[in-house]
C-alpha cells in the first residue's frame, strides 16, 4: 500500500489514475510514446498505382512511410 500526508490527513492510493491533458514529456516517459514523423506522399497515378504505407519504430520515433506500388493489370482471355 502506498499513501502521503494531505493537510495531515493520511491519503491512500487511487485504484485507477486519470491525467487529464498529460504534458508530452510524461506520455514519453511512462507510457512510453515516440515522436511521430509522417514522410509525405509521393506523387503517384491512382489510374495504375497505389500506396502502401509502412512504420519503422526506431528508439526515439515512430517513422510512417509510403511506397508507391503498380497496381496488377489482370489480363482478360
Amino acid at each position: 500500500m502506498l499513501a502521503k500526508l494531505v493537510d495531515g490527513q493520511l491519503v491512500v492510493e487511487p485504484k485507477k489514475v486519470v491525467i487529464a491533458n498529460p504534458e508530452e514529456s510524461l506520455l514519453k516517459t511512462y507510457l512510453g510514446f515516440k515522436d511521430y514523423e509522417d514522410d509525405n506522399v509521393p506523387d503517384y497515378d491512382p489510374e495504375v498505382q497505389y500506396v502502401e504505407v509502412t512504420y519503422e519504430d526506431t528508439e526515439t520515433k515512430v517513422i510512417k512511410h509510403y511506397t508507391i506500388k503498380d497496381i496488377p493489370q489482370t489480363v482478360e482471355v
